[in-house]
């Protein structure tokens, strides 16, 4: 069974390689015999150069554009490449059109110096048909070659390498690109020193004084000051009431430094915060206080010495334990203040 497959799929291989071969023969122009091509109308060839040559004298290695004369053939002619062979032996290099030129165009390569011909070429029409042939042409090629060359037969050495000298620009991005980034180290590092140094991390708690605390050496502040001295009772007097205003604000967590007596006794009592002996000592305080605050009310020193250990008083017995900070706290605060 296998071997039957082998033979159908040679077969099959064989069919289509003939139907190719056929095909192609189909496709090629017929062959003429040589009597019958020197019968077709000759016509002649003109040559041009690219407008970049320099010298008009044809060297080797020189291309030139071979341009039919239709002078006796009215249709398009192609030149029938493939079907001259050994042009290179007589000098010659021959090449399709370039894309988008005129099909009566076609490039010659001179590979060889001196007076070289090329032969009749075919040319086909657009069917494929040999319709007419060149006039053979002959050009005289120069070698490339200098005549007072005493090896002419031996080529050129190699030239030795070619130092490069490295681009200025790449140096100097370089370098600038290299200060940039130590300067953003050393920036970097300085940046991260300072702000360890402002955040001032340490591993010992810090105690923050407690309300109760501040408002007592505010007092004690206050009593050291001449003011009764003076006779100067009523900066005395306000200076009591804000302190303990100051503190009840914080003590109580609300803004008691604009509130009146009446609202700040209101506040406490809506909260609950205080106990009924707490609340009738605190308004008795702020009614001496503001007695003498808003009139002309002089009251004596010793009223007034009363007035202050009353004050220390209610701190005492209304304020609560003090509060110690740990190192997370100390570190966020910290952290606040250096964002601030």
């Amino acid at each position: 069974m296998n071997r039957i497959l082998k033979i159908n799929c040679i077969l099959a291989i064989s069919v289509c390689f003939s139907f190719i071969d056929s095909y192609a023969i189909e496709k090629a122009p017929p062959a003429l015999s040589d009597s019958d091509f020197l019968a077709l109308p000759a016509v002649d060839l003109e040559w041009t150069r690219d407008q970049k040559a320099s010298s008009p004298i044809l060297v080797v290695g020189d291309q030139i554009h071979l341009k039919v004369i239709q002078k006796e053939v009215s249709v398009p002619l192609k030149v029938d490449i493939p079907a001259i062979p050994n042009l290179e032996e007589q000098g010659w290099n021959i090449q399709e059109s370039p894309p988008g030129s005129e099909r009566d165009i076609f490039l010659g390569t001179l590979v060889k110096p001196g007076k070289i011909t090329l032969p009749s070429l075919p040319l086909l029409d657009q069917n494929g048909k040999r319709v007419a042939r060149t006039q053979p042409f002959t050009v005289e090629v120069t070698s490339a070659i200098s005549p007072n060359d005493p090896r002419p037969d031996q080529p050129e050495g190699l030239e030795p390498p070619i130092g490069l000298q490295f681009p200025f620009w790449v140096v100097a991005f370089l370098f600038l690109f290299a200060f940039i980034l130590v300067f953003a180290l050393i920036y970097g590092v300085y940046f991260y020193w300072k702000r360890r140094k402002k955040i001032g991390i340490s591993g010992s708690p810090l105690v923050v004084l407690p309300e109760d605390e501040i408002a007592l050496s505010q007092l004690e502040e206050l009593a050291s000051k001449n003011f009764l001295e003076l006779g100067n009772y009523k900066s005395y007097y306000f200076r009591i009431s804000e302190i303990l205003k100051i503190y009840i604000g914080a003590r109580y967590r609300f803004d008691a430094c604009e509130s009146t007596t009446a609202e700040i006794i209101s506040q406490l009592d809506v909260k609950g915060a205080v106990t009924q002996l707490l609340m009738d000592q605190l308004q008795s305080l702020f009614t001496s206080l503001d007695r003498v605050k808003f009139t002309d009310c002089v009251p004596v020193k010793e009223e007034a010495l009363q007035l202050m250990e009353d004050a220390k008083k209610y701190i005492f017995m209304s304020r609560r334990s003090p509060t110690l900070l740990t190192k997370s706290t100390t570190q966020t605060g910290a952290l606040e203040n250096a964002s601030r």
